[in-house]
C-alpha cells in the first residue's frame, strides 16, 4: 500500500493535537488539536478523543498514523497514563488506521 496521507498525533488527555499531512507534497491539509472537558474521567475524555479522531480518519481515508512518543521526564505514569492512545492503532486491531511502516 502507497502511503498518500498521514495522520500524525501528540496525544493528551487534555489537548490532542493532530495534523493530516500529504505525504507526497509534504503539505498540511488539516491541523487542530481536540479539547476534552478537565471535570470528565480519563475514560470519557479517551473516547471523546476516539470520536473525534474517528471522524478526522474517515473524512480523509487515512490509511497510516504517526504517534509521538511521549516525554516522561521525571513522572513514569505519564506513559501508563497515555498507552490507551496507541491501542487503536496497533497492528492486530480493527481499525482502519495503521502505525506508519518503519
Amino acid at each position: 500500500m502507497r502511503i498518500t496521507r498521514i495522520l500524525g498525533l501528540d496525544p493528551s488527555y487534555t489537548e490532542t493535537g493532530y495534523a493530516v499531512i500529504n505525504f507526497t507534497d509534504l503539505k498540511v491539509i488539516e491541523a487542530g488539536s481536540i479539547r476534552t472537558k478537565p471535570t470528565s474521567t480519563e475514560w470519557e475524555r479517551l473516547s471523546a478523543i476516539h470520536d473525534a479522531l474517528r471522524s478526522i480518519v474517515l473524512a480523509h481515508e487515512l490509511s497510516f498514523a504517526a504517534i509521538e512518543t511521549p516525554f516522561v521526564g521525571k513522572n513514569p505514569l505519564t506513559a501508563i497514563k497515555l498507552a490507551p492512545f496507541r491501542l487503536p492503532f496497533r497492528r492486530n486491531s480493527d481499525s482502519p488506521v495503521r502505525p506508519c511502516p518503519g
